[in-house]
Formats: structure tokens, sequence, C-alpha cells
């Protein structure tokens, strides 16, 4: 029994903020079943009086759905997959899946309906992730999307089984590997940029280059997210990568990882930051804005400007994200402590990824160990025995 709107509900509940149902009828249990309606108290009351009749003509439409004539295939089934799930997954990562769908999934296995799907099809569907050179990791994303979209018609009660889970997924030195090698930029290059732009694009690669916030954090970034008096920068939303058709914009969201970072104001971010409130007309709560004053929705105006800036500077074409790891790799060079450098301004959940890509960039760890056993108490202590 579950609690909504300060009532108990036995056989209603909310899922992806959908009204669902369960219960017991002619000896057989339900659990989940969706009624496709929206998650309200008026639907749910619906459901908790009508739940019976609701299980009753599900069953009855799945005996018909289930007729091979009626089982959907994989293709049709996504849509509905991937719309049952777009309550709880943000915009950018259910555009991601369908991508991934569309590219790597649909040409071959999309027209297999769901009940057919056997053992020997999986197995060439891995193969030909295999043979497009795929990095493993990749490849493992693409599959689970099979593997989830197959497990939300078991849910349906449309089929009873997930071929997928049956089978050992290809080992990684089956696959392309595909380390990325980050070429970030020095210094020098660094210093060399911003004092080269001009306007609020100096401002923006300061903030950039001396923070380690991604390109869609920065544009994303309001006056309230900053505390000059304790030297601090919140980040709690980024700009989506990819335009919501919709709108014809890029939405706000949450950031990569989902949670909120509070960032170290180094005094170069601290006067960028002033000066870009001193040089600002609008009364826009976003730091940085376009020259009519209006938050960015994207960045092609800025990534115009980055490109130009660096064929002024003769620096080779590179992408706006490399000031993220631009920061990381000048700070750890420089002997800025790797927990700082990672989980406070990168926000990496562990030091793995640290590692995997700024480890050269890190100290040299040659420093002569126990140095402190050579203090005058130790040598007393040793006098003594």
């Amino acid at each position: 029994m579950a609690k909504f709107f300060n009532k108990n509900y036995k056989y209603a509940y909310e899922r992806h903020n959908k009204v669902w149902i369960k219960g017991t009828v002619d000896n057989h249990a339900y659990t989940r079943i969706s009624t496709g309606k929206e998650f309200n108290k008026a639907n749910m009351n619906w459901a908790e009086k009508h739940w019976r009749d609701e299980i009753r003509r599900y069953f009855d439409s799945k005996k018909v759905i289930n007729t091979n004539n009626n089982m959907p295939t994989l293709d049709e089934y996504a849509l509905e997959s991937f719309e049952q799930h777009r309550a709880s997954r943000n915009f950018a990562t259910t555009n991601k899946y369908k991508e991934k769908y569309k590219l790597h999934i649909s040409p071959i296995l999309g027209s297999y309906k769901l009940n057919e799907l056997r053992v020997a099809d999986i197995r060439n569907f891995h193969t030909s992730l295999i043979e497009k050179k795929l990095s493993h990791k990749y490849a493992q994303d693409i599959n689970n999307i099979v593997s989830g979209i197959i497990n939300d018609a078991i849910e349906n009660e449309i089929i009873d089984k997930n071929v997928v889970v049956n089978i050992r997924f290809p080992k990684k030195d089956k696959f392309l590997s595909k380390e990325r090698e980050v070429k970030p930029l020095n210094l020098e290059d660094v210093n060399l940029l911003i004092n080269e732009a001009e306007g609020q694009l100096k401002n923006i690669l300061t903030f950039l280059f001396f923070t380690g916030t991604r390109p869609g954090e920065m544009i994303a970034l309001k006056w309230e997210d900053i505390d000059f008096k304790k030297k601090t920068i919140n980040i709690c939303r980024t700009r989506q990568g990819k335009t919501n058709p919709n709108t014809g914009q890029k939405d706000l969201g949450s950031t990569k990882t989902g949670k909120t970072r509070t960032l170290d104001m180094i005094p170069l971010v601290s006067k960028a930051l002033l000066e870009q409130q001193a040089r600002i007309n609008s009364k826009s709560d976003f730091v940085f804005n376009t020259q009519k004053g209006e938050p960015f929705k994207g960045f092609d105006t800025i990534r115009r400007k980055w490109y130009k800036l660096l064929e002024q500077c003769s620096i080779n074409q590179k992408v706006l994200y490399l000031t993220r790891h631009s920061f990381a790799s000048i700070f750890l060079s420089n002997g800025e402590e790797a927990d700082w450098v990672s989980a406070k301004m990168l926000g990496h959940s562990t030091m793995s990824t640290t590692n995997k890509y700024y480890r050269k960039y890190m100290e040299d760890d040659t420093k002569e160990r126990g140095t402190f056993l050579n203090n005058n108490r130790t040598k007393s202590v040793r006098n003594e025995e």
C-alpha cells in the first residue's frame, strides 16, 4: 500500500509520472500495468476504483496483441519504450538513445517482431558492433538500449523473456581501443588567447580556462550561483547539447552528473566576473549573454569567435571543450592537489577518470619517503635502544 495525496492506495501507484495499477484477478497477480493516464489525484482515485476492470481489459487486449500478426516489431515498440521514459529521462539522454538506436540497432534488429528475436540474431547484432570498430563501452551502451526496450515489453506483458540478457557480451579485446588522447593547451597558449580576446569573450575564456566548467554549464550560469563574499560558484545546471524540436532551442537541464558542485573562485575568475558584471547593461539573470542582452541558447556565436581567435593566434583548430582539459592539465602540472582538481572543480565522482586522462600531468612521485623518522625525537628513541 502506498500513500499519495494524503491517501492510502492499495491498487494504484505512480511510475514515470503515470498512473499504474496492480492486483490479482482470476488467480493471476498483475504487478505492473500502465493506465496511460497522467499522475494526479483524480486519475489515482479513478484507478483505485476501476483497477479490476482495467486489468481485465488489459488482459483481453494482451490476448489480441500477442498473436503473431499483432506482435510489434522492435522498431515499433522502441518508439513506445522511449515515450514511456520521457518523463524520467532528460531531453539530451532521450535524443542520444534515439540516435544510437537509429544508427546501430534498427538496421540489424528493427524489423524483427519481439517474440521472434533469437540468440543467433543477438549474436549477429554483436558482430555488427564489432565490425563497426566501436569502442567496447560505446557498444555496451547500445546493447543496453536493446535490453531496456525488451525489458519494457516484458513489464507490459507483451513477451515473457529477454533474449539479450542470456548472451554474454563480447570481451573488450574484440573491440577497437578508443582511448582518447587529450591534447590540452599550455599556460602560455591560454594566456595568449585570453590577452588577444576582446569584450565578453575575454571573460568567457578566463572563466572556462580557470574553473574547468563545461561550456554548457558556463552559458547556463546565473548571478545567483555566484558568491563573491565566500568566493564560490555553484554549478547546478547546463544548456543541453541537442536542440529541442518543439522549441527550436537548447533546453536548460541538470549537470552531466545530475549533481550540483561548488567551485572555488580564484582571483583571476573573480576579477573576470566583476568585469562582466560591470560591462553588461541587461537585466538578465544569466552571467553571459548575447549582444541583445539575452541568454545564449547555443554555442554557435561563441564557437565562431573561438575559432577565429585560434586562427588569429596561429593555434590549430580545437574544440571549445578543450578549455576544460587545459584547466586540468595546467593546474595538475603546477602542483595543485589531484583531489581538488578532480572532485572539487571537475566534479569527477572518482579519481579513475582524472588518472586516465591527466595522470601524466601530475607531479612525479619521487620524493623521499619516511623522512619524518629522521626528526630528533625518533633519533633519541633509536639511541636509547
